[in-house]
């Protein structure tokens, strides 16, 4: 495509027409440019390299308070650059009220389940051991995205009545990742750091044999990997469930959870980095179907809900996702598997 002109009528691009397009053919070789009220288009000539020098120029536009996408048109490349939009400061109030919250809804569950009339051990075990599970899994997704230049909030955790006392918690992105890399390792890191805690805290259940158990819980369904740590760390003929192990599996249920790879969930933004938004769309419909069939209506409904939201692309939705991340999707389809078989 040829261009058309170099004009701007909008005074946020005035004077920096020519120091923008300075900025962007260090990184890319400029076939023609198109300016108009808020943004200019730069068409570029073909290159087989886009990951690093776009990188590159985000960092350099940042500097003057610009931004960037990367997208293809059929067979040519184009950025858009444009004003960098303001994001707002972190609410602390909400996200302390909330984990405070948490903690009593936590302990009121955990003390219902493991507690008695002369000691709190059970509760505060089970809160403490439930509210590190979902913190360690939060703290994954805020650890990655400030590696990979994405802001966050911070996390919200969610109270919830007996018998688990919470409904999760969850870390919403403020910025944009900055291509399917980045997207990829926010999305993943949260779940296989959740994982690891479950998988800690149930062995640890096992192996220290708790002396506060509970008689009035019946788990509808044993995983894998709960299987596997049973018969690694006990020698008990019968589970017994004390607050760390009932933690672990609670932290198990909610890994496989996020790891559909539907809509806004973990596993989604994994396969929207992976995938084409065509594939991903698919899979977030099976997975409505498949949650709804075995009797999840809740989750389903939710999944309907973020469906309809607009989708996380990253500025860069043109380069590839690096070989090992995609060999990195096969562990995170084994730990979906573990947690849900």
């Amino acid at each position: 495509m040829e261009p058309t002109h170099e004009s701007l009528s909008n005074n946020d691009f005035s004077g920096q027409i020519e120091e923008i397009s300075a900025i962007v053919s260090q990184e890319f070789q400029i076939e023609g440019t198109l300016a108009s009220k808020n943004e200019i288009k730069f068409w570029l000539k073909k290159t087989n390299e886009t990951k690093q020098p776009f990188l590159n120029l985000l960092r350099k536009l940042s500097a003057v308070g610009r931004m960037a996408v990367l997208r293809r048109d059929k067979n040519q490349l184009y950025i858009t650059v444009f004003p960098k939009p303001q994001t707002t400061k972190n609410n602390n109030f909400l996200p302390i009220a909330l984990l405070l919250l948490t903690l009593v809804t936590l302990f009121l569950s955990g003390d219902l389940l493991f507690g008695d009339a002369t000691s709190l051990t059970g509760g505060l075990c089970f809160t403490a051991s439930m509210l590190a599970t979902l913190g360690i899994h939060e703290l994954g997704h805020k650890l990655w995205a400030n590696r990979s230049g994405v802001k966050t909030t911070w996390p919200y955790f969610i109270p919830g009545p007996p018998p688990l006392g919470t409904f999760g918690a969850v870390i919403l992105q403020k910025t944009p990742a900055p291509n399917r890399d980045a997207l990829f390792d926010v999305g993943a890191s949260g779940p296989v750091m959740g994982f690891l805690a479950s998988v800690m805290f149930t062995a640890i259940g096992f192996i220290t044999n708790f002396g506060i158990v509970a008689s009035n819980i019946r788990v509808v369904h044993i995983p894998l990997i709960f299987d596997a740590i049973v018969r690694l760390t006990s020698s008990q003929d019968s589970i017994v469930l004390n607050p760390f192990i009932f933690a672990g599996l609670i932290g198990l249920f909610i890994t496989w959870i996020n790891l559909i790879p539907a809509s806004t969930l973990d596993g989604g933004h994994v396969a929207n980095a992976v995938l084409t938004k065509r594939a991903h769309q698919f899979l977030t419909f099976i997975s409505i179907v498949a949650v709804t069939l075995i009797g999840c209506w809740t989750l389903g409904v939710f999944l309907v809900l973020t469906w309809m939201m607009q989708p996380v692309v990253p500025l860069d939705n043109v380069s590839d996702l690096s070989a090992k991340r995609k060999l990195a999707t096969l562990c995170l389809i084994a730990i979906f598997l573990l947690c849900v078989l």
